[in-house]
């Protein structure tokens, strides 16, 4: 990969090497990388008028299937299929639930602002946790987007 620098002459283009980007995100905190984005971010796109009065706020959950790993803190064994789609087990007899395989996995919301007028959305906050939370839940910890 290869970016442009103010540092050398205007326009040159210098190699970026893959282990400084490793350090900077290995050095960033999540959480408060995480709330610079949902507050900070946020603050700014509604200063500068960027979310339309006339748009929707859509909340969408995902369940992210992890492997099975011991790093992997704070993962649930859920009842999901390799894509992260909840297994409707309501249904389902006693040997049908048997045979149903449990997948450690994550949750992430993500909150968009869709634009009515020029089709587009903005990327209004996420939230990352275990696989058994509801998107409700999570919800009531993003800033207030009005």
């Amino acid at each position: 990969m290869v970016v442009s620098t103010t540092k050398t002459r205007p326009g040159a283009v210098v190699p970026y090497i893959m282990i400084q980007r490793r350090k900077f995100f290995k050095d960033t905190n999540t959480f408060e990388l995480r709330d610079w984005h949902n507050f900070d971010v946020q603050k700014f796109i509604r200063k500068n008028r960027g979310f339309d009065k006339r748009g929707i706020f859509l909340l969408d959950q995902t369940h992210v299937v992890v492997p099975e790993n011991k790093n992997y803190k704070g993962a649930v064994r859920m009842p999901v299929d390799e894509h992260g789609q909840l297994i409707d087990m309501s249904n389902m007899s006693k040997e049908q639930k048997k045979g149903v395989k449990y997948h450690p996995c994550y949750t992430l919301s993500e909150l968009l602002h869709i634009d009515k007028g020029q089709q587009g959305f903005i990327f209004s906050g996420y939230q990352w946790g275990p696989g058994n939370v509801d998107e409700l839940v999570q919800a009531r910890q993003f800033p207030d987007s009005r």
